[in-house]
């Protein structure tokens, strides 16, 4: 967090606003605030667990059971402001792109076909995303894990009003690596995101990039998951209901004393996250995961908070996989 707000603050990046609250829908609620509490004093992230009275001092409209949390070191940032300003940094080091390609195959060690082109490489990271897991597995890396996709919805507030003026998060549920429906406040207000399976790895909006192929493996492994586990069943029947505009917004509601109406919100781009599932156990992964091959390393799980984590997540990875790699140490690389 802080890595990545002092890089944005250096490169100018605009900060769309600061500070969350994290707040509790009911007595249950509670037990996962107060672990979420804990868990942020154990890691020096300065935090605030105040009473149901005082939250109109934070926001006046929001709503809690009993407790809540106030964050102030969380904050809203485009994602491209910063990909741009690392994009031209980088060209201007010498790093070449080849945008918009296609990982066909590995050819033979240190040789690899990338769209129509024969790529040499001494070292290859696979941080792929949403087809992580398909490239590992050319490698014989990963065997024991497939990605399924989650798209998640998000609703924007068609006006420049502001109903309330810092992020609403509710409290997580902790048996799910998802944050949960919330508000967050930016250019504008939005809802979002809901944890839906998607058609297809990259299926962002009704039928585009669909693949019939995609759809039958994302299909039969939700099905292994929707009956090996009951929390599975409830997760994807509780997600799927929020295709529908209005019970996505009433679960939003939940946050807040009053929203405007309905009709109001529109439906905004969509992301889909690149879940990882452990195929022996049958279980979401929910941390990171770093399988290294033959002169390749492959990051199969970034999950939530990867984006803000990226700085010190990228120094993790070059000194812990890439420095060590004697084969680059000899090649002094």
């Amino acid at each position: 967090n802080k890595e990545l707000k002092n890089f944005c603050i250096t490169n100018n990046i605009p900060i769309k606003s600061e500070g969350k609250l994290i707040v509790a829908k009911n007595e249950k609620d509670l037990e996962g605030l107060f672990s979420l509490y804990d868990n942020a004093k154990n890691n020096d992230i300065e935090v605030y667990l105040g009473r149901e009275r005082e939250l109109k001092d934070f926001e006046p409209n929001a709503k809690t059971f009993e407790y809540f949390l106030y964050v102030s070191s969380t904050f809203v940032v485009n994602p491209l402001d910063v990909l741009n300003v690392l994009y031209e940094y980088l060209k201007n080091k010498g790093v070449y792109f080849l945008l918009g390609c296609k990982f066909k195959k590995n050819i033979e060690k240190g040789l690899a076909l990338i769209e129509n082109k024969m790529i040499n490489y001494g070292f290859l990271i696979n941080a792929g995303g949403l087809y992580a897991d398909s490239i590992a597995h050319v490698f014989n890396v990963g065997l024991d894990y497939k990605i399924l996709p989650f798209k998640g919805l998000y609703l924007i507030f068609n006006s420049d009003e502001r109903f309330i003026r810092r992020s609403i998060y509710p409290v997580p549920d902790l048996n799910f690596p998802f944050l949960g429906v919330h508000f967050t406040v930016g250019d504008h207000i939005k809802i979002g995101p809901t944890a839906i399976l998607a058609f297809s790895r990259e299926n962002y909006n009704m039928f585009y990039r669909f693949k019939f192929s995609e759809f039958k493996d994302i299909f039969l492994l939700a099905l292994r998951l929707f009956f090996s586990k009951i929390k599975y069943r409830e997760l994807f029947l509780r997600e799927i209901s929020k295709y529908s505009k209005k019970r996505f917004y009433e679960d939003a509601s939940a946050l807040v004393k009053s929203i405007p109406n309905i009709n109001k919100f529109k439906w905004y781009l969509s992301g889909i996250r690149a879940q990882l599932v452990n195929i022996k156990t049958m279980e979401l992964e929910n941390d990171f995961i770093i399988q290294r091959g033959d002169c390749s390393l492959h990051i199969l799980n970034a999950v939530s908070p990867a984006f803000t984590a990226s700085f010190p997540f990228t120094k993790y990875i070059i000194e812990n996989y890439i420095l060590t790699n004697k084969w680059l140490i000899k090649k002094d690389i």
